[in-house]
């Protein structure tokens, strides 16, 4: 899984980086078929918040709800 991370008006700890993408590995477990994640970190005053967007493998059929 490709993971890409951008701080938009803020900077980034490695070790905050890091923690991120060790997450995002993990959901791997839940669904095998991620082939792209990116996390966007952005600052405005004192809010921080994170998007994350994770882009399925396009050979990959759908699964049925069960």
């Amino acid at each position: 899984m490709l993971i890409s991370t951008t701080a938009r008006h803020c900077d980034l700890d490695p070790e905050v980086r890091l923690f991120a993408q060790q997450r995002l590995e993990k959901l791997q477990r839940f669904a095998r078929d991620i082939q792209e994640a990116r996390l966007i970190v952005s600052t405005e005053k004192y809010r921080h918040t994170a998007e994350i967007t994770l882009r399925p493998n396009p050979q990959t059929p759908p699964r049925a709800p069960r």
